[in-house]
């Protein structure tokens, strides 16, 4: 497939702590005429037209884990996707983790048709969060991994004609399969939830993502998923001393363009 528009918007860069700079974690691509949104945090619908997109737009949703930060925009955007006069003219994709289609179900159970679509309208696609999956889509190859956060996260890669592009991590700490994940990537989104020295479990320090970075052979790491504690330090610096590639501190609303 030849690539004639690639590029990745920072929707959202920061964690469930509400910030001014930094909203929940939401993740854009465009590849040629496919729109794929990693991750609907609380106020991505909105962060969305922002960055001069809409919902209406989107093809494919892909959930990294089902924690409230990452996953809390689902309902506002199937109720107004729902909407007669303000829906959605074409067909969605939502992919997560097994038990992706129970939280669907549960949340029609809640709010009832409000946010109930129709099989031609909402395809929703499991996946096996315990193993390896490879997945054959429109926009290339779409490859799944474990990462180390809970029982349910999914990193996601794509490739390209056996090119690979990009790697987003979602939380996860440093392990194999993070390496495989951002094998020889293009663009890294990786999570950096904490500054040096903090070791926290199931996320990244900057030099432990830099470290990632440098093992895997990435072309450009872009930081994502930061707590307040990051902006009070020169996370770049800190990812500097680990990887000497092209390093990018996230921020909402930027556009990465190849």
């Amino acid at each position: 497939m030849k690539i004639t528009d690639f590029r990745v918007c920072t929707v959202g860069t920061g964690t469930g702590v509400p910030r001014v700079k930094r909203r929940s974690p939401a993740t854009l691509v465009k590849i040629n005429r496919h729109l794929l949104l990693f991750d609907t945090g609380p106020g991505t619908l909105r962060a969305l037209e922002e960055a001069g997109r809409s919902f209406r737009d989107i093809d494919y949703i892909f959930y990294t884990h089902f924690h409230p930060d990452h996953l809390s925009d689902l309902v506002p955007f199937l109720f107004v996707a729902h909407s007669p006069d303000y829906g959605r003219k074409k067909p969605v994709e939502i992919w997560g983790a097994r038990g992706l289609a129970k939280i669907y179900h549960k949340y029609v159970e809640i709010f009832g048709h409000w946010v109930e679509l129709s099989p031609s309208e909402l395809s929703i696609k499991e996946i096996d969060s315990r193993q390896i999956n490879n997945f054959e889509v429109p926009f290339g190859k779409l490859i799944t991994y474990p990462m180390y956060h809970t029982s349910r996260s999914v990193g996601y890669r794509i490739e390209i004609d056996d090119v690979p592009y990009l790697a987003i991590t979602g939380d996860t700490e440093y392990g194999e399969n993070v390496l495989k994940l951002a094998r020889n990537v293009k663009i890294l989104v990786a999570e950096c939830s904490f500054p040096d020295p903090k070791e926290p479990r199931g996320h990244l320090t900057p030099s432990r993502v830099g470290r990632i970075a440098r093992e895997a052979n990435c072309k450009h790491l872009v930081l994502t998923h930061m707590y307040p504690e990051c902006d009070k330090v020169n996370l770049f610096e800190q990812v500097r001393k680990e990887f000497d590639g092209r390093i990018t501190v996230g921020r909402d609303l930027m556009w990465i363009v190849f």
